[in-house]
């Protein structure tokens, strides 16, 4: 969405990714303190100062995938990107922002450094109009955690999206009054959602098969459980315990990976990942730390092979749309087209306004 690129050539797949030696939790391991008796609170507290460590990630999300991870292998997960979208350096290709930047040309993101991204139109409500700049790029982020809670079609997030619409009409009338017709407005979003009808324990999967899932460097998202398996015999017991669900889903093996322009150079988002279709996800814990809802079963999900058609964005503009099934990688090739910018010929998507 920011690169041009299929994740096969900027090696950000999922979050998280295993680098041993290279983790912001590797003081965990230093101290010792995966030995220690651990709680929700001092799990919390290890997971906020590693973040800590680089005040870049300080808004990672996976806190909820950690609590129920082994301490013990903690040190050995990082984060697949060391800041912001909009910072410099970020992946081995650049980002749209990057390229504006080093071309000159002015732009200004809003929304994307908002303290809580849920509440990320706060911020693009506040914000007044900057006639100085060729690119305003407003990020709304409100409805997937309303979506995850409460479902795409509940009343909750059905009110929220009918304020956001209403503040995009603000913000373009704006703009309308400043240019006329003569600005291009592009609005995309970055998947759809599906409804979960089965929360699927891992844990218990593997207790019925006579395994323990916490003695394997594992770790889930979702509706992926992702696995490092030491041993042959590791990896055999990985998939025999996995048998039963079988039937929900399947292996990412690397001709499905390449098949969708994942596949990685090495094993660092896992060496066998499972996938589990809709209407499935893995069950995650649900807790409070401090008072505060930390986690919540969600009634809908995204992370979905995109053949379905659930997992779709949207893509709205004031210019004709050239492409049927525009892809995410075509967004920042219309970006520098529509401010008639040149498109890198290394990008894997093109200009479809």
């Amino acid at each position: 969405m920011y690169t041009g690129v299929y994740p096969n050539k900027h090696h950000c797949w999922f979050i998280w990714q295993r680098t041993p030696g290279d983790s912001p939790f590797g003081y965990i391991d230093r101290f010792n303190l995966d030995h220690l008796p651990h709680n929700v609170y001092s799990k919390y507290a290890m997971y906020k100062t590693g973040l800590s460590i680089n005040q870049n990630n300080s808004q990672v999300p996976g806190f909820t995938i950690f609590f129920d991870t082994p301490v013990e292998h903690w040190g050995q997960f990082r984060p697949c990107v060391d800041g912001k979208w909009t910072d410099d350096d970020l992946l081995p290709y650049p980002t749209v922002f990057e390229i504006l930047r080093e071309r000159g040309i002015p732009f200004r993101t809003i929304g994307d450094d908002a303290p809580d991204l849920a509440k990320s139109s706060i911020a693009v409500e506040a914000a007044g109009f900057d006639p100085g700049t060729d690119w305003t790029y407003y990020y709304i982020a409100d409805i997937d955690p309303l979506s995850h809670k409460y479902g795409q079609e509940s009343k909750e997030t059905v009110e929220k999206m009918r304020e956001i619409d209403e503040l995009i009409r603000v913000k373009y009338q704006e703009f309308e009054r400043q240019y006329g017709d003569e600005f291009d407005f592009l609005l995309f979003s970055d998947h759809g959602h599906a409804v979960v009808e089965e929360h699927i324990s891992l844990p218990d999967t593997f207790v019925r098969g006579g395994y323990a899932l916490d003695d394997y460097i594992h770790f889930v998202d979702s509706n992926f459980a992702r696995f490092w398996p030491r041993t042959a015999e590791e990896r055999e017991e990985i998939r025999n315990a996995l048998a039963p669900l079988e039937e929900h889903g399947m292996y990412l093996t690397k001709e499905r990976q390449r098949a969708y322009n994942v596949e990685m150079p090495d094993n660092r988002y896992g060496e066998l990942i499972y996938y589990l279709d809709l209407p499935r996800t893995f069950e995650m814990p649900s807790f409070s730390v401090f008072g505060r809802e930390m986690s919540y079963t969600p009634v809908s999900m995204h992370g979905y092979l995109p053949d379905h058609d659930s997992m779709d964005g949207v893509l709205v503009s004031n210019r004709p749309i050239q492409s049927s099934v525009p892809e995410l990688v075509d967004v920042p090739p219309t970006v520098l087209s529509s401010l008639g910018e040149p498109v890198p010929e290394y990008m894997d998507g093109t200009s479809v306004v």
